[in-house]
């Protein structure tokens, strides 16, 4: 009877080691697992134009009225985090070509983000003055405080993918940084106003700083390959990618604080 009762219970050990043990030994996440997550940003197609041009109006709607609640609901469908994302990952598993072009998407979509702005812009111009409201002073003005925030919102969104949680809340921090000073340029360019430099400047200071955030997030987390270690010459592309994003960072700083 002490046989089978040991028995069992070496069956019954067998039994929870199958259960527990996948948990215990999760496999690592890698940079391409999260490739796969993400939507396909190298190339530009209809749905994601759709997205941009829906968030835009609705950005501007809310800079028009001042009002932050529309603002905001305008980032809930700005697609503007998924191509820094994919630049940095694709980046990590040695792919600069692919990178590359999910930056070039990014730029195609703020170039769409300030056109269809300049657009409306000049429309309600023909219907009577455009106000520029607080919403839209705001984004006219750098501060130091910005750049650090760009970047812990993009090492926080590479955290919140790697751990599953729900990134839409960091995404909508990131598109909000990004997306309403993209959008004011487009109304200051369309009213030819010299400021829209400004706000041109303060959207390249969250690009820059997301990316940092970013890969820093990467280099935290050990992200990689899932089948094999990154090449030399890849992980080499990767390093001067970063550095070179830091210099624009620490120029991007200096002019902020001498033009302050």
């Amino acid at each position: 009877m002490v046989a089978a009762a040991e028995g069992v219970l070496e069956d019954l050990r067998e039994d929870e080691a199958d259960l527990v043990g996948p948990a215990n030994d999760a496999r690592r996440v890698t940079s391409e697992d999260l490739l796969r997550a993400l939507p396909e940003t190298t190339v530009i197609d209809l749905p994601l134009l759709l997205l941009t041009g829906v968030a835009t109006i609705v950005a501007l709607v809310g800079l028009f009225l001042n009002n932050v609640a529309i603002i905001i609901g305008a980032m809930v469908v700005s697609p503007l985090l998924s191509p820094i994302t994919g630049f940095i990952l694709e980046l990590t598993v040695g792919r600069p070509i692919r990178a590359f072009a999910h930056l070039r998407t990014l730029l195609l979509l703020l170039i769409t983000v300030i056109v269809l702005s300049a657009v409306v812009t000049a429309v309600l111009f023909t219907q009577g003055p455009v106000v520029f409201t607080p919403q839209i002073l705001a984004r006219f003005e750098r501060r130091d405080v910005y750049l650090v925030m760009a970047v812990l919102l993009g090492f926080a969104a590479m955290v919140a993918q790697v751990k599953g949680f729900h990134e839409s809340l960091v995404g909508i921090g990131i598109a909000a940084s990004l997306l309403p000073p993209a959008a004011v340029a487009g109304i200051a360019l369309a009213l030819f106003q010299t400021s829209a430099l400004s706000a041109l400047t303060l959207a390249l200071d969250n690009i820059i700083g997301v990316m940092i955030g970013g890969f820093l997030g990467v280099f935290f987390l050990k992200l990689g390959p899932g089948r094999e270690n990154l090449p030399l010459m890849a992980r080499q592309k990767l390093f001067r990618t970063l550095g070179i994003l830091f210099v624009l960072f620490l120029l991007l700083y200096l002019d902020l604080i001498f033009t302050a």
